[in-house]
This record gives C-alpha cells, sequence and structure tokens, in this order.
C-alpha cells in the first residue's frame, strides 16, 4: 500500500507548493510502486522529494501519464477538455453500450413483471367473477327449485280441492236421487190408493144398480 503519512508539504522553500507542482503519488502504481513509465526519472530526485519541481518536468511527466493511459493529448489552448484517446474512447463505448444494455434488460424485466402482475390480477377477477356467478346460479337454482315445491303444493291442493268438489257434488247428487225415487214412489203409491178407491166406488155403484 501506498504511505500518505509522509505526504507534508517539503520544508525546503524550493519544493514549496505553488500550485504548480503534483504529488509523485499520482505516478504510483496500484501497489504503490513508481510506474515503469517512469522508473527512469527516479534519479532526479532526493529521497524527500514528494513533489515535480520544474513546471517543464511536470507538463513532460503529465504527458507521459497521458499516454500511459491512452488519453489523447489535444492541441487546443490552456483550459481545453481532455478527450479519451482511440483505445480509451472503445472501452468507454463498450462500457456505455453494457450500461444501455443493462438498463435496457432491466426495462424489459420490469415490463415483463408489469404485464405478469395485470395478468395476475385479471385471472383473479376473472376467478372472482366466475365465483360470483356460480354463487348467483347456485341461489337461482335454489330459488327455482322452491318455487318448483310451492307449484307442487299447489298443485295439490287444486288437486284435493277438486276431487272435494266432486266427492262433494257426487254425494249431493246421491241424495237428490235418492229423494226422487222417494218422492216417485210416494207418487206411485197414492196413485195406486187412488186407483184402487175408484175401483171400489165402482164396484159398489154397479152393486147398487143391481
Amino acid at each position: 500500500m501506498v504511505n500518505t503519512e509522509d505526504d507534508e508539504e517539503p520544508f525546503e522553500e524550493e519544493y514549496r507548493p505553488d500550485g504548480k507542482y503534483i504529488p509523485r503519488l499520482l505516478f504510483l502504481d496500484k501497489n504503490g510502486d513508481v510506474l515503469t513509465e517512469f522508473k527512469n526519472k527516479k534519479a532526479e530526485y532526493k529521497s524527500y522529494s514528494y513533489y515535480y519541481s520544474s513546471p517543464a518536468d511536470i507538463l513532460n511527466s503529465m504527458k507521459d501519464v497521458l499516454k500511459y493511459f491512452d488519453i489523447e493529448i489535444p492541441e487546443t489552448k490552456r483550459g481545453g477538455k481532455l478527450r479519451p484517446g482511440k483505445g480509451a474512447q472503445e472501452v468507454l463505448e463498450a462500457q456505455k453500450k453494457a450500461e444501455e444494455e443493462k438498463e435496457r434488460k432491466e426495462a424489459e424485466r420490469k415490463k415483463k413483471e408489469e404485464e405478469r402482475k395485470k395478468e395476475e390480477e385479471k385471472r383473479k377477477e376473472e376467478e372472482r367473477k366466475e365465483k360470483d356467478g356460480e354463487g348467483v346460479k347456485e341461489e337461482m337454482k335454489k330459488e327455482r327449485e322452491e318455487k318448483m315445491e310451492e307449484m307442487k303444493e299447489v298443485k295439490k291442493d287444486g288437486k284435493e280441492a277438486k276431487k272435494g268438489r266432486k266427492e262433494k257434488e257426487k254425494g249431493t247428487t246421491k241424495k237428490e236421487k235418492k229423494a226422487k225415487e222417494e218422492t216417485e214412489k210416494k207418487e206411485g203409491k197414492k196413485k195406486e190408493k187412488k186407483e184402487k178407491e175408484k175401483e171400489k166406488k165402482g164396484k159398489k155403484k154397479e152393486k147398487s144398480e143391481l
């Protein structure tokens, strides 16, 4: 690892930072070792020298760094922006495409998840409606059966009432017939009695004439 505890401003006046110096740590690799491109410059600095003291050396070193990281050195005025070199640009574009692809896949996943949720809600709604429909059908069936039972009872009561009326009418007719027969019988007896009396009177009249 890089030891940064001693990265303080040098006490020597010539190494005092004035905005022109760059810490040498910028030219170390991840293990804290001097990059190969700058090892030949090591002899130019004292052991305690943490800064490039020469503005020209700063610029040259920075150009070497830019080349090392494949960053294009623009021929622009002071303050111009640095642009990545061809290799770095390709890496950036590949990273950008990978990020866009990741976002696209995530958007597709979210869309499919949303569609799946909608389908699930639709299926549940259809099941609920179907269940409610079955409940209504069952209730209608029950009501229909109850009405049929009521109609059977009414029909049965009607048959019994009709049978009662017929029996009543039959009884009344039989009674009337019997009464009529008795009346006719009485009338016949009266007629027979009258005829006998008439016959008796006729015999008496014949005897008196003799």
